[in-house]
């Protein structure tokens, strides 16, 4: 079983600075971030017996559902723990 908790890192800093940025010496501060590269749809691949749990999160109860099934065609996995941000640590929806 290969059970995914949390896309911890979805985006990354391409570049980092190179110097300490000094805080004395900014109103604000932007950074630009990019996506990390899906490996999720690879897992089937790499390990063809094993059962996918992932999970998705959102904040739209009208998609909510629509992206967790995407998530199963797109990637292959088994089985979506679903929920919203506003509540969840209620409850949740396990869409396969």
């Amino acid at each position: 079983m290969i059970y995914l908790a949390a896309a911890v890192s979805d985006f990354y800093i391409p570049e980092p600075t190179e110097h300490k940025i000094q805080s004395r010496d900014h109103q604000t501060l932007q950074i630009e971030l990019q996506p990390v590269p899906k490996l999720l749809g690879s897992l089937k691949e790499w390990l063809p017996k094993s059962l996918v749990v992932s999970f998705k999160l959102e904040t739209d109860s009208d998609i909510l559902i629509k992206k967790a099934q995407l998530a199963i065609t797109n990637y292959h996995v088994d089985i979506v723990i679903a929920n919203l941000l506003q509540t969840c640590r209620d409850e949740c929806l396990i869409v396969t």
